[in-house]
C-alpha cells in the first residue's frame, strides 16, 4: 500500500518529460525513481493533492472493504511510508505540519503501525536498490522521527525472519495467530 498512482500518473509523466524524475537502472533489472519536485513548488502540492487521493481510492478498494467484513489487513506499506516517500521526493521537511498530512494519517486513523529500523548495511546486502539508495540516511532519519512523533513503536529488523516476526506481532498486538515469514523490511500496519 506505498504507491497506487491513479490520478497522479499524468503529473508523474509531466514531471518525467520535465527532467524532474530520474530513472536509475540497476543490474538485476530492477529501477529506483528519484522525483525532484522539491524544484518546482507547483508540482509537489499538486503530486501531494493527488497522491492522498490515489491513497485513498486505494485503501477504499483493497482495505475497507475487508476490515468491514471483519478481517485484520496487515500492510507490509502504509500511509507512514507514502509520507516519507512524500517528503523526499517533494524535499520538504516541513510537510509533517501540512493540512494534507493530517488527511493522509486520517487514512490510518484506525490502525495499528509499527516503524521498522535495521542497520543501514544489512538493508544494502538484502537488496541492489536500497545498496545504491541515495536518500537511505534520510530515509532512516525521517521514519525515527515519524516514529517519535506519532508514538509508533520501533521494530529492531536486523535479527532473522522469525525474530522480527516475533517482535512485529508482538508489538501490532496480533500474537501468533498469523505465523507466516515475512519479507519485508521498512514498516507495517495493521488496521482493524
Amino acid at each position: 500500500m506505498r504507491f497506487h498512482h491513479i490520478l497522479s500518473l499524468p503529473l508523474l509523466a509531466l514531471a518525467r518529460r520535465s527532467g524532474l524524475t530520474e530513472i536509475q537502472r540497476y543490474t538485476n533489472g530492477r529501477k529506483a525513481v528519484y522525483h525532484n519536485f522539491g524544484r518546482v513548488k507547483s508540482f509537489a502540492t499538486a503530486y501531494r493533492w493527488l497522491l492522498l487521493v490515489d491513497t485513498l481510492i486505494a485503501i477504499t478498494i483493497k482495505v475497507y472493504p475487508k476490515v468491514a467484513l471483519g478481517s485484520t489487513v496487515v500492510c507490509d506499506r502504509f500511509v507512514y511510508d507514502t509520507l516519507v516517500d512524500l517528503i523526499i521526493s517533494t524535499n520538504d521537511t516541513k510537510m509533517l505540519r501540512y493540512f494534507t498530512t493530517r488527511l493522509f494519517l486520517s487514512l490510518a486513523s484506525n490502525s495499528k503501525a509499527v516503524v521498522m529500523i535495521a542497520d543501514p548495511e544489512a538493508l544494502k546486502a538484502r537488496r541492489e536498490d536500497i545498496l545504491h539508495d541515495r536518500n537511505l540516511n534520510l530515509r532512516m532519519e525521517l521514519y525515527k522521527s515519524l516514529s517519535t512523533r506519532f508514538g509508533l513503536p520501533v521494530v529492531w529488523a536486523s535479527g532473522s525472519i522469525c525474530e522480527v516476526q516475533d517482535m512485529l506481532l508482538k508489538a501490532l498486538g496480533l500474537g501468533l495467530r498469523f505465523r507466516a515469514p515475512i519479507k519485508s523490511m521498512s514498516s507495517a500496519s495493521a488496521a482493524n
